[in-house]
């Protein structure tokens, strides 16, 4: 995600290795509780809220990086993708000055996690 200029970037912007950052956005705060509520969709959920949150940062601050994994196997995937997806959209339209980019599909899911970059 990435952020306005006028919101604060965190406690530790771009910081490596550090603790989890404190102050992070509200936007990247939602996603991630958003996530990990539909914990039978999502596994796996990185964010700067964590244990060495910085390295979820940009190195200039301005985006934060929230990563997870579709958790469903075969038949289950495409729910558990529409699921995720629907957690991204609700960030969107809660966040409207936030712009979440995302990567990740059902061909790229054996090669990276699927990861969504708030700022």
């Amino acid at each position: 995600m990435r952020f306005p200029a006028d919101q604060p970037a965190g406690d530790d912007p771009g910081g490596r290795g550090r603790g989890p950052l404190d102050s992070a956005r509200p936007a990247t705060k939602d996603l991630v509780a958003a996530l990990r509520a539909v914990l039978d969709a999502v596994r796996d959920v990185g964010s700067p809220l964590g244990a060495h949150g910085g390295r979820w940062v940009s190195e200039d601050g301005p985006a934060d990086r929230v990563t997870f994994e579709i958790a469903g196997p075969g038949a289950e995937f495409d729910a558990d993708r529409r699921a995720a997806g629907a957690v991204v959209e609700k960030l969107t339209r809660q966040h409207p000055g936030a712009r979440v980019d995302q990567a990740g599909d059902s061909s790229l899911a054996s090669a990276a996690p699927p990861t969504a970059r708030v700022s």
